[in-house]
């Protein structure tokens, strides 16, 4: 059986660790939303799916068109603090939720809250390719690393997010 290292832990200092993090998170998405207003009529989510240099390149004079390269790269930036308060709060909640279940499916929900940190790293490689490309750089290979790092990422944080609302909500029933 694989282990859950906070299977020991009781589940009233689970449920506050869980809370903690989820108020990270939506005040971290909470700010992010708010600045990236600025970013309309392009999100930045635009910019880390759009593949190629002529598609960045677009998304990016618009940018500098609305004066909103100081929004974008204060992004970039905050981000990194949201890569560690959702990596670490989907891993948590993932663990969380596989202390409620026994055989395959647990080792599932392990092995889903490990790759939560692997997605954070994911993030983080896409920001660094946005950030040269925002800054200036000719590299035609950045966008395309940006979308094929992004997309993953995306994959493993929503499976993380769904699998814990999913399995809170049945494990809640059960007890009802």
């Amino acid at each position: 059986m694989m282990h859950n290292p906070i299977a020991h832990w009781s589940p009233s200092f689970r449920k506050t660790v869980l809370l903690y993090f989820g108020g990270l998170n939506l005040g971290t998405i909470w700010v992010m939303i708010s600045i990236s207003q600025v970013l309309q009529p392009h999100s930045i989510i635009d910019f880390e799916l759009a593949g190629t240099f002529h598609r960045a390149q677009q998304i990016l004079s618009t940018w500098q068109e609305n004066n909103a390269m100081n929004a974008l790269f204060f992004l970039l930036g905050f981000d990194y603090f949201f890569i560690i308060t959702y990596s670490v709060g989907l891993w948590f909640a993932c663990l969380h939720v596989a202390s409620k279940y026994h055989g395959k499916f647990q080792v599932f929900l392990v092995v889903l809250a490990w790759l939560q940190p692997l997605a954070g790293l994911l993030d983080a490689v896409e920001n660094g390719a946005l950030y040269h490309l925002a800054s200036g750089s000719t590299d035609q290979m950045l966008p395309a690393v940006a979308k094929f790092t992004a997309i993953p990422k995306f994959v493993i944080a929503l499976a993380g997010v769904i699998f814990w609302i999913g399995c809170s909500f049945i494990s809640s029933a059960k007890k009802n």
